[in-house]
């Protein structure tokens, strides 16, 4: 037969392949946040005004399914975050025998706090809490703190914090 009859492509939240029966199936997407700050310095302190860009995050993730709608996989990358050891953010096969039985081999984010586990795309806010950080189970090391010297003089200490 016509092979255009047995596959199916576009766009559903992201760039989608699909075979016409549903065995097999990839979606890529890209996510990007900006983030530009600016720092206006009162008339009572000595110094310029500063402003700074950066990409807070940059993630490439391809998941869909192998053989059947049972099994299913995910590779996501964060590329924004500054350490090469720490791009492998999700990298997993699942396989599903009934509903509420799944088997799942490799490496994920823990279903522990709510906080971490929405996705970065569906925040209320810009960022999650610092106080979040406490709580959290991570695949990226963050075993490394940072103290950030507040133009106030006040600090704030936590991990994966960039100071400016």
């Amino acid at each position: 037969g016509n092979w255009s009859n047995k596959f199916e492509g576009g766009w559903k939240k992201g760039l989608y392949f699909q075979t016409s029966d549903g065995k097999y199936s990839t979606k890529f997407r890209i996510r990007l946040q900006p983030q530009f700050q600016y720092l206006a310095q009162d008339e009572a302190r000595e110094g310029n005004d500063q402003s700074t860009f950066r990409i807070r995050r940059a993630k490439v993730s391809w998941e869909g399914n192998l053989f059947s709608k049972n099994l299913d996989y995910k590779l996501q990358l964060s590329l924004a975050t500054g350490d090469w050891k720490d791009v492998l953010e999700d990298a997993y096969v699942n396989y599903k025998f009934f509903d509420p039985l799944r088997v799942q081999f490799g490496q994920e984010k823990i279903q522990y706090n709510r906080q971490q586990i929405n996705s970065s795309g569906r925040l209320e806010l810009v960022d999650r809490s610092l106080a979040s950080d406490a709580f959290r189970f991570s695949t990226v090391d963050t075993s490394t703190t940072t103290t950030c010297t507040l133009p106030g003089g006040g600090t704030v200490t936590g991990a994966g914090l960039t100071c400016t």
